[in-house]
């Protein structure tokens, strides 16, 4: 008699326990940032050169696993980070050269004559032009996306006033008098549609807090700190293969 092939496969919701999956403490696998390629949470526009089923200007979709989530998110933010983006050709559809913080930027700044074209700086160097994008980069998670872990919502252009408004409203949220962690809100994005010189763009239109988190959010924001200090510390050194989905811009049409 042959033997039946089993359903290898069990449904989340027919498991009573899921802490059987979790790696036991000190097991843990420490893997590299260069053994990993960092997903972003990016917006997408009329240029965004990405192929998706689905994907649309002014849907949120992620660079990795290619999922489109809607013009509506749910977002729990672990870190922030900026720092500025260099890069060669024309813009939105560059070569990516690396990164400064904001103070070796603030210093080259001063030793060099940068011309302001948009919301980038750029500057010829051995006859080649480089961009030097003012980047604001927010180390987020979505709640009912669990399963993609942390990724970079990288804003720049138009997203830099966006970022701004977000810190503001983060600043502001208190305990008993005190500041709380950034993975302590839940937060609702909304894009819309904006025009700037003639040219149409999307963007966040709307960010507000919707709540605290969960407790088990909450274990889950304590899970991925060390993770979010080590991405603050290097200012995400992208590698030749983890650079490609910043090869175009936040807001490609400028």
């Amino acid at each position: 008699m042959a033997n039946e092939k089993k359903d290898v496969v069990v449904k989340e919701e027919e498991i009573k326990d899921l802490s059987i999956f979790a790696v036991e403490e000190g097991h843990e696998e420490h893997l590299d940032q260069s053994e990993l390629e960092m997903p972003f949470l990016k917006l997408a526009q009329k240029m965004t050169k990405q192929e998706i089923d689905g994907l649309s200007p002014g849907k949120f979709f992620n660079t990795v696993s290619e999922e489109v989530y809607g013009e509506t998110l749910r977002v729990q933010v672990h870190g922030y980070f900026h720092n500025y983006t260099i890069w060669s050709g024309v813009k939105g559809n560059g070569e990516f050269r690396g990164t400064m913080t904001t103070d070796e930027f603030r210093a080259f700044e001063k030793e060099n004559k940068l011309i302001r074209d948009g919301g980038d700086m750029t500057h010829t160097v051995d006859g080649e032009d480089l961009r030097y994008t003012d980047t604001h980069n927010m180390i987020v998670s979505l709640p009912e996306h669990m399963e993609a872990g942390v990724m970079i919502y990288p804003l720049s252009s138009t997203g830099c006033k966006v970022a701004r408004k977000w810190n503001t409203l983060n600043n502001g949220r208190r305990v008993n008098g005190r500041p709380t962690k950034r993975y302590a809100t839940i937060w609702e994005l909304k894009t819309g549609s904006f025009e700037s010189n003639g040219f149409a763009y999307k963007q966040v239109s709307s960010i507000k807090p919707i709540g605290w988190v969960s407790p088990e959010l909450n274990e889950f924001g304590k899970s991925f700190e060390d993770f979010v200090t080590s991405i603050k510390e290097q200012g995400v050194k992208y590698s030749d293969e983890g650079a490609s989905p910043e090869k175009e811009a936040e807001d490609s049409e400028f």
